[in-house]
């Protein structure tokens, strides 16, 4: 019998408590939500105006292309209290603007903030943005992934001892006592810009700030602000679907010996990406991440990094993502910001 659990959707930066990197994902917006949270405008009368990001705040010469370095971790180039990730806003350094890095990512450990601003391959080609940044990152992540390849790691959360009963606000952790528990913060704005116009989503509480994206085109310059900190990006646009998508898995779903994906190169190339999370009804932090330039045309995933995903009532394989990765470090953590198009990938069962 088939067991087929496709989760296409992000889940709700969900990519930081739930563990996605994506990410790991946003939530998915309701149809009404740029109504509620999204306002157009041209740039000049925006009160983000301030915040437009134009090339120059990210320097060529640092930044790595997504074909060369698809799952790079970002460096922390924050100032010397940049450790004190769960620290106060206060302590943060004089520069309080962080540039995001593209083709960076956040180590899942470091993370605070995902933002996204994405498509559905096989829809209107309609966008839509999320930001969902944290208190703190998820103490229950791992810090390394137990497994790796070239294109692949397998991320295991340790076991959790019991701690009797925590406090509110917090949760037992690794080493057996309670620790506090990431928050959503509720005073996230987006700010998109393009063609001299901005959009702003603005948090209305702790889930994160998102909607419909109404501006013109696929290219935008994005500025993501809370706690007194502004984290940027230069203009990055949403790379295509990827043409003739196709997965196959070898084995079942309860026990997968190994899972290819083939698609087509695209002109535009960005990295394709995957991340598959171990079966719901296990609860962990305990997920396998692959990424590879876009100009591969192919990816494969063996049988060590999916069956330990494969409990309970089997593998549930996410779909693929074609993706721009980006990623800035400030002295509270680390935010990743993804331009992707969401592809289901049927894997021949």
């Amino acid at each position: 019998m088939k067991k087929i659990a496709v989760v296409l959707a992000l889940c709700a930066a969900a990519g930081l408590a739930l563990g996605c990197s994506a990410p790991a994902a946003p939530p998915a917006p309701v149809a009404d939500a740029a109504a509620d949270t999204a306002s157009t405008d041209t740039a000049s009368t925006d009160t983000a105006s301030t915040d437009t990001v134009s090339t120059d705040t990210a320097t060529t010469d640092t930044a790595t292309t997504d074909s060369s370095s698809p799952d790079t971790s970002l460096t922390d180039t924050a100032a010397a209290d940049a450790d004190s990730a769960g620290g106060d806003a206060a302590d943060a350094p004089a520069t309080k603007v962080f540039a995001a890095i593209p083709g960076a990512r956040c180590a899942p450990a470091e993370r605070i903030g995902l933002v996204s601003i994405y498509a559905q391959s096989g829809g209107t080609g309609a966008l839509d943005a999320s930001a969902t940044i944290e208190d703190i990152a998820d103490p229950r992540l791992p810090k390394s992934a137990k497994l790796s390849d070239a294109a692949c790691g397998y991320f295991e959360q340790a076991a959790i001892p019991p701690c009797g009963s925590c406090p509110p606000g917090k949760m037992c952790g690794l080493s057996g006592g309670c620790v506090a528990m990431p928050v959503g913060v509720a005073d996230v704005k987006l700010v998109l810009t393009a063609g001299g116009q901005a959009q702003t989503f603005a948090a209305k509480d702790a889930n994160g700030a998102y909607g419909s994206v109404t501006l013109p085109g696929k290219t935008f310059a994005a500025a993501v602000h809370w706690a007194g900190l502004t984290v940027t990006l230069a203009e990055t646009s949403v790379p295509p679907a990827l043409a003739d998508a196709k997965g196959k898995l070898a084995g079942t779903y309860d026990k997968p010996a190994a899972l290819d994906l083939t698609w087509t190169p695209p002109a535009d190339a960005a990295t394709l990406f995957t991340h598959i999370p171990i079966n719901h009804h296990a609860g962990a932090q305990t997920f396998t991440e692959c990424a590879v330039p876009a100009t591969a045309g192919k990816l494969h995933v063996d049988a060590a990094m999916l069956l330990p995903l494969s409990v309970v009532t089997g593998l549930e394989f996410q779909g693929i993502e074609h993706v721009r990765f980006a990623a800035a470090q400030t002295p509270l953590g680390c935010v990743e910001l993804r331009f992707q198009t969401l592809q289901y990938v049927d894997l021949g069962f």
